[in-house]
């Protein structure tokens, strides 16, 4: 059954909540702990932007998506550990919304050798700044894709440049510093 969009949101009470999220994770001390979220496009249908946001060095990752599915958004973190060496150092933990993509947590979790990738922390409906350094990511995303994007016409290219951009971008609360810099 599809939720309907006047239906709300409901926490669920057996996946780990931010609430719970070690306190090392909320001081931004340590570097591996993403924020993530999805930009939805025209009409809430079709090809999408999955959207990771480091919460030390507010580096950004960009991935365009066929569709909004569970599966779909795991496949993702399977490419990543399959063609990035230092994943397991680079993904320690997700902080993400209660949405039906994202409610798959065993499955968020699973690595493609066995065993668990990373935690996954879900924040309280309706409290979209508690990951906040994605949602204002994501705004400025909207800059170069405004609300109503048809992405089926958007280029991995151009998704790419506003990756670049934006990892490139100084930023007042780095010191000045660009994500890319912070990573280096």
């Amino acid at each position: 059954k599809q939720r309907e969009a006047s239906e709300p949101r409901i926490a669920h009470p057996k996946l780990p909540s931010i609430s719970d999220r070690p306190e090392r994770i909320n001081e931004r001390s340590e570097r591996g702990h993403w924020e993530m979220d999805l930009v939805v496009g025209k009409e809430g249908k079709g090809p999408v932007l999955l959207t990771l946001t480091e919460r030390v060095t507010r580096q950004e990752l960009i991935f365009k998506l066929p569709n909004k599915k569970a599966a779909t958004v795991c496949s993702v973190f399977d490419r990543l550990e399959k063609t990035m060496p230092t994943f397991k150092e680079k993904f320690k933990s997700l902080t993400t919304d209660n949405g039906p993509e994202f409610l798959v947590l065993e499955k968020l979790q699973e690595s493609i050798h066995g065993g668990k990738w990373f935690d996954v922390w879900y924040c309280h409906s309706y409290a979209a700044w508690e990951k906040g350094s994605n949602e204002n990511h994501n705004r400025k995303i909207r800059r170069w894709f405004p609300k109503g994007t048809d992405f089926s016409k958007v280029t991995e290219k151009q998704v790419a440049a506003v990756q670049n951009w934006m990892n490139n971008y100084p930023r007042r609360i780095l010191n000045w510093a660009t994500p890319n810099e912070m990573t280096a």
